[in-house]
């Protein structure tokens, strides 16, 4: 018989892959041997046990092919399907179905270069496919694994890696107890186009830095194009994440996170907890808590998006106010947007004016607009609303949030209904003026003052500022700082009244009468230069002191005693002129006297001076 080329061609192709065929190994039980280098070994039917491991490859260059048949276990944590044994590089597992072990493919330290595909793994106790240390090179593909905890939730993680250089992708891995996907460190991983569904505690795909704060060991790590919904659905306590990262020179780009809503308002779309230098873009954050947060310094955002998430104002940016203090280098630009918005976040900019903007609810967190050690910077004629926090959660947020900043002016702007108005965290030469804060503000004004944790406040003016029904128009947490204030018109909303209003439960005002209880808060107590404004001329002007707390201005006058150069305390006039006097005290607890004027004065004096008006005279209370 004659034969073409061709149809010698085919009958060999036949040759091999009937050769091909029968170099395959068949397996029908659990403790087969899988020990030969480069063997095909298929499973030809479903099987069980009932304790210890399955199948081991314990050789190189091993393919074991489930052809879709289901190995079934015991739920017990001790049980595993499939182990890779140290002395089994190159190893590809495929098409099997795992159901109820401890784990499902385990990989042993020391092996390199394994594929994980087309495998199906399910109701698991522990993990799903796990590898122990030193494990690198792994591709874990096309995998679906689900239903993976114990019967409270607290273990069970779809994919955990250690070593280096995997890739995880194309994976279908939800109903987790813990984590979706871990990467211990992982080091130049990549974990790409995964759908990660329903975690009930930690996060969707989490990388573990390890390490230190300043240094964790976790680097250039790609987590791009993974669709992650709903994790940490029971994590009330501590919050979850949709992807949380602790590591340097990350790359997270192009992800979509829904849904990370536990009851824990520290819930996250996406938490990049330390480390430094990790580049996220062009996510999607959307409905979740919290949207993108960030501590990891030298951190760069770009064109992320952040929707429709429950706390608005921490849509994107930096919630943690310790981290103001070490570097805050944070590159966040307006490509980034939360509800429509820009991101106005501003670190070691200068010589700008940023002004007109109408921002009202999210925004970047911490700040509408956030300068982060800026230089002469002025911000005015914007509206900074509706930026009120959580403050049962201690997570609490400015209008316009200013950080170790130099010359920075902020003026005619519009507040309302933000936790404050303006929150001060450290920096020089700061001008807060002729601003409206308007309405239900927790504060106009926090300062924060702490030189030995680096965030030192020094040099700010508060002139003509105005507004009402703020909790209080000046709050001041740490160290005495130096500053000024002038004419703010918000002090007629607690003078001009017929009953009392305080600014806190320690100080009674009313009109022309003002109370300092610094036996309650000794830290009211403190020196200062006082200008008051009263209806007489100079010289003639009579101070009293008066030795206990009182709300009475008849009482001050009947049992006090006066207060000059040679009393005990002294009041020393520095000037007199017209219907002005400025004296200092050594003390400071507060003032009563009749009239409503503004005074002009400095030092923590500001926060309680009243304008004297009337007979020629002023009335002081003095405690010792």
């Amino acid at each position: 018989m004659r034969f073409t080329g061709f149809a010698v061609a085919w009958l060999s192709a036949i040759v091999l892959i009937a050769c091909a065929a029968a170099a395959a190994t068949t397996v029908s039980a659990c403790g087969s041997s899988l020990n030969a280098a480069g063997e095909t070994y298929e499973l030809n039917q479903s099987i069980s046990l009932a304790g210890g491991t399955c199948l081991i490859i314990n050789a190189a260059n091993i393919t074991l092919d489930c052809q879709g048949h289901s190995i079934t276990g015991d739920r017990d944590a001790a049980t595993l399907a499939i182990e890779v044994s140290p002395s089994a590089d190159n190893a590809t597992v495929k098409g099997c179905e795992l159901e109820d072990h401890g784990t499902g493919i385990y990989i042993d330290s020391g092996t390199v270069n394994h594929v994980i595909t087309n495998n199906t793994i399910h109701d698991a106790r522990d993990a799903g496919i796990e590898s122990d240390s030193s494990c690198n090179n792994t591709v874990i593909f096309n995998n679906t694994i689900y239903d993976v905890y114990t019967d409270d939730f607290l273990v069970g993680t779809g994919i955990w890696m250690r070593g280096e250089y995997h890739n995880i992708s194309f994976n279908s891995v939800s109903n987790i107890g813990q984590d979706g996907i871990i990467l211990s460190p992982s080091n130049h991983s990549v974990v790409s186009f995964n759908s990660v569904n329903w975690t009930h505690y930690e996060a969707g795909i989490y990388v573990d830095g390890g390490g230190s704060y300043e240094n964790p060991n976790a680097e250039y790590i790609t987590i791009s194009g993974n669709n992650v919904t709903s994790p940490g659905v029971d994590d009330v306590t501590d919050g979850a994440a949709g992807i949380y990262v602790a590591g340097r020179h990350c790359n997270v780009s192009y992800n979509r996170v829904y849904n990370s809503t536990a009851a824990g308002t520290a819930s996250t779309g996406m938490e990049f907890y330390y480390g430094y230098n990790n580049t996220v873009a062009g996510n999607n954050v959307s409905f979740n808590n919290m949207g993108i947060v960030v501590y990891a310094e030298g951190t760069v955002l770009r064109n992320n998006v952040a929707d429709g998430n429950a706390f608005e104002a921490y849509a994107i940016g930096v919630i943690s106010d310790a981290d103001f203090s070490a570097t805050g280098d944070y590159d966040i630009d307006s490509s980034n947007t939360a509800n429509g918005d820009p991101i106005h976040y501003y670190y070691g900019a200068s010589d700008l004016v940023i002004q007109g903007l109408s921002l009202s609810g999210a925004n970047t967190a911490g700040g509408k607009v956030t300068c982060v050690k800026c230089t002469n910077m002025v911000i005015k004629n914007s509206v900074f609303a509706n930026n009120a926090g959580d403050a049962s959660s201690e997570l609490f947020l400015a209008g316009v949030l200013l950080v170790n900043s130099t010359n920075v002016v902020v003026m005619t702007n519009t507040m309302q209904t933000n936790s404050y108005a303006v929150w001060i965290y450290g920096g020089t030469n700061i001008t807060i003026k002729e601003n409206n804060f308007s309405t239900q503000n927790t504060a106009g004004i926090l300062v924060h003052s702490n030189a030995t944790e680096g965030y030192e406040t020094t040099e700010l003016s508060l002139v003509d500022n105005y507004g009402s029904d703020n909790a209080e128009w000046l709050s001041f947490e740490g160290e005495p700082i130096s500053w000024s204030v002038s004419k703010n018109g918000f002090r007629l909303s607690y003078y001009n009244v017929s009953s009392t209003e305080a600014v806190e439960p320690n100080i009674y005002l009313a009109s022309g009468v003002i109370a300092v209880n610094t036996t309650a808060n000794p830290a009211l107590n403190t020196s200062a230069n006082v200008t008051l404004t009263f209806a007489g001329s100079c010289p003639r002007i009579d101070l009293y002191y008066y030795a206990n707390y009182s709300t009475s201005l008849s009482e001050i006058v009947a049992n006090g005693q006066l207060c000059n150069s040679t009393s005990t305390p002294a009041c020393n006039i520095i000037s007199c002129s017209g219907n002005t006097v400025t004296f200092s005290v050594s003390h400071f607890d507060s003032y009563g006297g009749q009239g409503y004027d503004i005074p002009e004065f400095s030092g923590l004096a500001a926060l309680f001076a009243a304008a004297l008006a009337g007979a020629g005279y002023a009335l002081a209370r003095k405690r010792k």
